[in-house]
């Protein structure tokens, strides 16, 4: 059972550092600790009440806290390359491809 209220404290603590974090990456890094310390709290709680079918959900729910992790990354890296490129939001943006094709050719 001290391991449960060990794992709160370092949730805890990745909270306060998400929160605070300087960066975005350092955000996106403290969000996906988060949610591991989550599915392994979840795990201690379902060995400590001797309820199996809940390690399912922290399967999964490790499984959508990775498919996150993956998607923001994506997201702020489109974003951030757009722009040093110059341009707008490229998600947002249909045209851009186009119009530099047309300034290249002509």
């Amino acid at each position: 059972m001290y391991s449960l209220w060990i794992m709160l404290a370092f949730l805890l603590i990745v909270l306060i550092r998400t929160v605070l974090g300087p960066s975005v990456w350092d955000r996106i890094l403290g969000m996906s600790v988060i949610s591991t310390k989550l599915a392994i709290i979840i795990i201690l709680i379902a060995s400590v009440e001797g309820i199996a079918y809940i390690l399912d959900f922290a399967i999964i729910y490790i499984l959508f806290g990775f498919i996150e992790f993956i998607f923001i990354t994506t997201f702020v890296l489109n974003r951030t390359n757009a722009r040093r490129r110059g341009r707008g939001n490229p998600i947002l943006d249909v045209h851009s491809d186009t119009e530099d094709n047309r300034s290249r050719d002509g």
